[in-house]
């Protein structure tokens, strides 16, 4: 059985420099993330693992590490996708970006501010910094259509090898 290693490892090492990027924005920059960030690292975390486990050490034909990867990559095509259409407006925010408790409950100005310091709430249809005109979930949906390309490239050359 063929080990395609090198797509598998090179898939690792992009979900790293995104995950690195996302927290570089975050820590170094003061960008703080929206409930749809965060569900789009937990999908390059598992990316990430899924391609360095099955270049390394996963017993399983390698064609469903390929379908896997593709499948996750589509995923956060679409989360990207779904906070780029609320950033526009094109469609309404969901309950998972808005914040648990009801703002609209506080008593005063003061315990709606301990609220929304204490949540670290930041609205998904806001983004906070704008490169060259786009947001990050912009330009994570083509890093995450590249990622899923090239594994679709890696399906196809290796399909009647593997």
């Amino acid at each position: 059985m063929a080990k395609n290693n090198h797509i598998f490892t090179t898939t690792f090492f992009i979900c790293m420099v995104g995950l690195i990027t996302a927290f570089t924005a975050e820590y170094l920059f003061d960008m703080e993330p929206c409930p749809l960030c965060i569900y789009q690292r937990y999908v390059l975390i598992t990316a990430g693992l899924i391609a360095i486990l099955g270049a390394k050490f996963l017993d399983v034909p390698q064609l469903i590490i390929f379908i896997m990867l593709i499948i996750i990559f589509l995923i956060n095509a679409a989360l990207a996708t779904y906070q780029v259409s609320l950033e526009y407006g094109w469609i309404e925010e969901s309950l998972f970006c808005r914040p648990s408790t009801n703002l609209l409950e506080a008593k005063s100005i003061e315990s709606l501010r301990k609220t929304l310091i204490a949540e670290g709430f930041n609205n998904c249809s806001k983004p906070k910094t704008l490169f060259f005109g786009w947001s990050m979930a912009f330009y994570n949906i083509f890093f995450s259509l590249g990622l899923s390309l090239l594994n679709i490239v890696g399906f196809f050359k290796n399909k009647n090898k593997i």
